[in-house]
Order: C-alpha cells, then structure tokens, then sequence
C-alpha cells in the first residue's frame, strides 16, 4: 500500500521552524476567510496551475533523499540532476499529480 503523507507534508515548509509555523498562521488564516466569504465560488481546477504557490519542495526533500540516489538509484538520481543543479526549483514542477490521485476528477464531482 506504501507511505501515505499528511497534508502538512506537503503543504507546509519544513526548512525552519519559523518558517513552517509563519506559513501555518497564514495558510489558516486564508483557510478561515476562505470558507467563510467564496469557498462556494473558488475555482479549484483554474488553480491547480498554481500549485507552487502551496507546495513545498522542503516537504519532499523531509523523506526523499536525492543525493543518496545516486548509488542506490542511478536513473532516478539523473532524472533530478535538473532539480540538482538548480535549474528546476520545485518537485511539482515535474511530479504535478504527486499526493493526489486523479486530482482533476476528484474536484469536479
């Protein structure tokens, strides 16, 4: 069945403390109004171009070490070399439905 993450896993930074519990502040707070003023109108599907805006690659790197890859996993470290080098920035750029499963259709039922 393998690893199933938490929300927080993903959708908040894991690179410092206050970095997480400053994110968590406003991403609650957002949540709050959000529910409360246009959860009723919010285009999720429009959004998921935004993705990161509200993933965080510090998430992934928590669990997925690349570097050690590189002798264990020789494809999948060339894969990222990208991401290693600094061109590519963020996990989701690449991994866009990663987390959530069929994403799209979840969202319009």
């Amino acid at each position: 069945m393998g690893f199933s993450a938490k929300c927080v896993d993903c959708h908040l930074p894991h690179d410092s403390v206050f970095h997480y519990v400053t994110a968590k502040a406003y991403s609650g707070t957002k949540d709050v109004l959000g529910e409360i003023f246009w959860a009723k109108s919010f285009d999720w599907i429009g959004n998921l171009k935004n993705k990161e805006e509200f993933t965080y690659t510090s998430g992934c790197l928590q669990c997925h070490d690349l570097k050690s890859m590189q002798y264990k996993i020789p494809k999948a470290f060339l894969a990222h070399k990208e991401f290693l080098m600094g061109k590519v920035t963020s996990c989701v750029k690449c991994h866009e439905n990663v987390g959530h499963k069929n994403i799209r259709e979840a969202i319009v039922k």
